[in-house]
C-alpha cells in the first residue's frame, strides 16, 4: 500500500469513529430527563418559598426504618353556639416533625365540622383545603377552595368567628404557626364578606376561645 494510501485510510477510520461518537451522544440527549418541578407544589403569592421540612425527623429510626407514629391532642375552634365566640373541641392528630402536615389534619377536622351541639360548622359547606405552606418566618398561608368565599353568609360576626377558627386553630396548635394567611384558589383575597381585611397574615385571638374545661373529647 502506498504511503498516500496509507494517509488516506487513517483520515477514513478517524472519520468513521468520530461519528460513532457522535451518534452515541445523540441518543442520550434525546433521552427524557426526570423534572422535580412536576411533584412541587405551586409556592403561595409574591415568590414565598414553602419552608423546607426538618431533617432527623422522629419518623424514622436510626436504622432508616419508618418508625411508629405518635398522636398528638390539638384543639380545634369551632363558632359557639351559645356564644359570641369560639368553642374548643379536642381532637387527635398524628405528631409529624412537618408543621405543614400537621396543619392539614388540623384544617381537615375544622372542615369535617364540630362533634358536639355547643359548637357550629366553621366554614361553608362543600368548602375544600387546596393547600398549606408554612415559612420559616412562621407565617403559614391555607388556601381554600372559592366555597370558602362564595358560601359566606351572615355579618361581622359570621365572618371573624370563621376567619379566627382557622387562624387559632392552627396559631394555638402547631408551635411553628405565629400567623396565618388566608387564600382563596391560590389568590389573596381583600375579605370573605366585605368586613374583615385578609391582606395581612393574622395573629391568633385567645380571647375569642372558651375556657379548655368545657371542650368535648371525641
Amino acid at each position: 500500500m502506498t504511503r498516500r494510501a496509507t494517509g488516506s485510510f487513517a483520515v477514513l477510520v478517524i472519520v468513521v469513529a468520530a461519528l460513532a461518537l457522535y451518534g452515541c451522544g445523540s441518543e442520550r440527549g434525546d433521552e427524557p430527563t426526570p423534572t422535580a418541578a412536576a411533584n412541587v407544589a405551586a409556592p403561595p403569592p409574591d415568590g414565598e418559598a414553602e419552608a423546607a421540612p426538618e431533617e432527623g425527623d422522629d419518623e424514622t429510626d436510626a436504622e432508616g426504618e419508618a418508625a411508629p407514629l405518635t398522636r398528638l391532642d390539638v384543639t380545634v375552634y369551632f363558632p359557639s353556639s351559645k356564644t359570641d365566640g369560639l368553642q374548643g373541641e379536642r381532637r387527635e392528630i398524628f405528631h409529624t416533625a412537618s408543621p405543614v402536615e400537621r396543619a392539614k389534619q388540623i384544617l381537615s377536622d375544622l372542615i369535617a365540622g364540630p362533634s358536639g351541639p355547643d359548637a357550629l360548622p366553621a366554614v361553608p359547606a362543600r368548602t375544600r383545603l387546596r393547600q398549606v405552606f408554612v415559612l420559616e418566618s412562621g407565617v403559614a398561608y391555607a388556601d381554600f377552595s372559592a366555597e370558602l368565599r362564595d358560601g359566606m353568609a351572615g355579618g361581622t360576626d359570621s365572618e371573624l368567628l370563621t376567619v379566627y377558627a382557622i387562624v387559632n386553630s392552627l396559631a394555638m396548635n402547631v408551635p411553628e404557626i405565629t400567623s396565618v394567611a388566608i387564600l382563596v384558589e391560590g389568590e389573596r383575597c381583600q375579605t370573605l364578606s366585605g368586613h374583615l381585611d385578609l391582606r395581612r397574615p393574622l395573629g391568633p385571638e385567645p380571647s375569642l376561645t372558651r375556657p379548655k374545661s368545657s371542650d368535648h373529647v371525641l
